[in-house]
């Protein structure tokens, strides 16, 4: 099975965001409408982060700066911080993605703990890293999974491990020499290189690429980049076979055509 969506975010001393409970989505296209100030930037923020942090199209540069560092720099580095907080500190994100399964439902939850040290040119770490799965029928937690634990009990250090749960870690692969300056997702090959259990291999690098594709094809767009006169004004490229929306939206009429032409339900329904 497919995972198929990302159902919650939650941060904790993430800029001006309050989502210690967090912010439920839907499957396909979500909207968010607020006033000035009240976070919408900084939680798209966030997701990009985690987006242009693990897609393979963003490869990490030559002077060793790697995909996470150019993504958090962006982002504003030790500001991600709430500004009413003191250094050192931590902001912990969790970003959790929904398997539908016959059986029950699975949730993925990748969380990530960012080390803070001070208000200066030094990037924020990662100091703690985990991808496990929920497995629940109805209401309830059924078991708890960890595929892979990063930075556990001290930095660079933790395990990979698809079936074993955090009680019994003395059965999972332990890893040694994790970076702190790289989303632990997108190295998994290169840190099981040793690793010679090919089953273990293959569920956790399934798991691993479902997520990244997932993430990869995520889109983003903002009102505040959007010119009405220009979108009525533009001239689509005949022939174009584009079906997702440019970030300023200019080729609206171009992907509407392309989308009426691949269903003929889709007119009824927009």
């Amino acid at each position: 099975m497919d995972i198929k969506h990302i159902s919650e975010v939650s941060a904790q001393r993430y800029k001006n965001l309050d989502l210690d409970q967090g912010l439920k989505l839907s499957e396909g296209l979500n909207i968010f409408i607020g006033s000035n100030g009240s976070g919408k930037s900084n939680f798209i923020a966030l997701l990009k982060l985690l987006k242009d942090s693990v897609s393979d199209n963003i490869s990490s540069e030559k002077n060793g700066t790697t995909r996470f560092t150019k993504s958090i720099g962006e982002l504003g580095e030790s500001r991600i911080l709430n500004a009413l907080l003191s250094f050192p500190s931590k902001v912990n994100l969790s970003f959790s993605f929904t398997m539908l399964k016959e059986s029950g439902d699975e949730t993925y939850n990748l969380v990530l703990g960012l080390s803070i040290l001070c208000l200066d040119k030094t990037f924020p770490q990662i100091a703690e890293e985990y991808l496990l799965t929920n497995v629940f029928k109805g209401d309830k937690y059924t078991d708890i999974i960890y595929h892979y634990r990063f930075h556990y009990q001290s930095s660079g250090n933790g395990f990979i491990n698809k079936f074993i749960p955090e009680d019994s870690l003395e059965s999972s692969y332990k890893i040694t020499e994790i970076p702190t300056n790289e989303i632990g997702l997108t190295i998994i090959p290169q840190l099981m290189e040793n690793i010679e259990h090919g089953q273990g291999k293959r569920l956790i690098y399934t798991s691993r690429r479902q997520i990244i594709n997932l993430v990869s094809d995520w889109r983003f767009y903002s009102a505040n980049n959007m010119n009405l006169k220009r979108i009525r004004n533009a001239e689509p490229e005949i022939g174009s076979p584009e079906k997702y929306l440019n970030p300023d939206c200019e080729n609206l009429a171009l992907v509407l055509d392309n989308l009426i032409q691949e269903s003929i339900d889709f007119e009824d329904q927009l």
